[in-house]
C-alpha cells in the first residue's frame, strides 16, 4: 500500500486519481471535496491536476456514478475549481467530455445542490 505523503500535492494527487478508478462513492466524494479545497486559488495545483488527468478521471467517475446525486455535485464542483480562470483547463474539459457529462447530470438531478455547481 502507498500512503499519502504530507506536503506532496502532486504525488498525493496521482495516488488519489488512481484510487478514483475503483473506490467506493464515499471515498470518491471525500477525494473530490479535498481536491476542490486544494485547488482554490492555486494555479500551480490546477495545472498539476490538469496534467495528471484529473478532468478525465472526474468525468469518468461521473459517468460511472450517474445516479449518485452527491457525487455529481462534488464532481461538478471539482471541475469548476480546475477550470476557474484557466483557459487551458476549459479546453481540456471540453476534450474530456465534461460539458456533455455535466449536462446529463443536470438533466437527471434537478436538486439545488447539483444545479448550483
Amino acid at each position: 500500500d502507498v500512503e499519502p505523503r504530507p506536503g506532496d500535492f502532486e504525488g498525493n494527487l496521482a495516488l488519489g486519481l488512481d484510487l478514483l478508478r475503483d473506490a467506493e462513492s464515499g471515498v470518491c466524494g471525500t477525494f473530490l471535496d479535498t481536491l476542490s479545497t486544494q485547488l482554490h486559488n492555486r494555479p500551480d495545483r490546477k495545472r498539476a491536476a490538469m496534467e495528471k488527468g484529473a478532468l478525465s478521471a472526474v468525468v469518468a467517475l461521473m459517468k460511472r456514478n450517474a445516479a449518485d446525486e452527491k457525487i455529481q455535485a462534488q464532481a461538478a464542483r471539482a471541475i469548476r475549481h480546475v477550470c476557474f480562470q484557466n483557459q487551458l483547463a476549459i479546453a481540456a474539459a471540453h476534450a474530456a467530455g465534461a460539458i456533455g457529462t455535466l449536462g446529463a447530470a443536470l438533466d437527471l438531478h434537478v436538486t439545488p445542490e447539483v444545479r448550483s455547481e
